[in-house]
């Protein structure tokens, strides 16, 4: 296990343990993975609870390319952090949670015929590739369609609905895409846009047909078989 050391300063990202009880508290100080030195955690149990999953991040993030490459971990969390409404509201999700077509002639559906066009795809696909194996568990991108087209690379970053957020959320529309999909040859992706409080999040989903490459393709594959 990496070892950790402490990093002065009032929190400025949130413990890597999403059970952690002192996740959304403040006055605690964070320890900083040693070895990827870009993860946080709030004491050496949350690391040793966490390990299991944060392992092959930890290893990809120790690549000098890789780590030029990723947006801050302050990013990362904020990023995270939006998907918020999704598990928690007024209401469960399921009941906040307006579907629409991409093809439909509402206003939602129009501007978001027009926000798909300026999309990278194979940069997406590409993440979603990623994402899956360094999870080692299926997932959705998420796109906010209110926003600007993110740019992993640039301006904003792309954001990841991990399973247990899928099943969080209660919508089993949602549920379904995130874990039926066969990540070998097609990736999810939810354009939404999050009315103020969370009141309301309208929803539609597309699903990319790809061909893997085949570096990726053995890497997919050997995880499909671990799950």
């Amino acid at each position: 296990m990496s070892e950790t050391e402490s990093t002065p300063g009032p929190l400025s990202v949130k413990c890597e343990r999403t059970e952690c009880p002192n996740r959304n508290s403040t006055g605690h100080t964070l320890k900083k993975c040693g070895g990827c030195r870009r993860v946080f955690f709030c004491s050496v149990e949350c690391q040793k609870a966490t390990w299991s999953q944060h392992k092959a991040l930890c290893k990809k993030l120790q690549n000098p390319e890789a780590r030029k490459a990723l947006p801050s971990y302050k990013t990362m969390m904020e990023s995270h952090e939006k998907a918020y409404p999704f598990w928690h509201g007024p209401q469960p999700a399921s009941e906040r949670i307006h579907w629409f077509s991409t093809m439909e002639n509402s206003s939602h559906g129009k501007v978001v015929r027009e926000y798909i066009k300026r999309l990278d795809m194979e940069q997406i696909i590409q993440y979603a590739m990623e994402k899956f194996i360094v999870q080692k568990d299926r997932g959705a991108v998420m796109l906010d369609f209110s926003k600007p087209v993110p740019i992993v690379h640039g301006r904003g970053t792309f954001q990841w609905m991990t399973t247990a957020v899928a099943k969080r959320t209660g919508d089993r529309l949602v549920i379904n895409s995130v874990t039926e999909y066969d990540p070998i040859k097609s990736a999810v992706i939810f354009l939404y846009m999050i009315e103020p409080q969370g009141r309301f999040i309208h929803l539609a989903s597309i699903e990319p047909l790809f061909t893997a490459p085949p570096g990726f393709a053995e890497e997919i594959l050997e995880v499909k078989r671990q799950l």
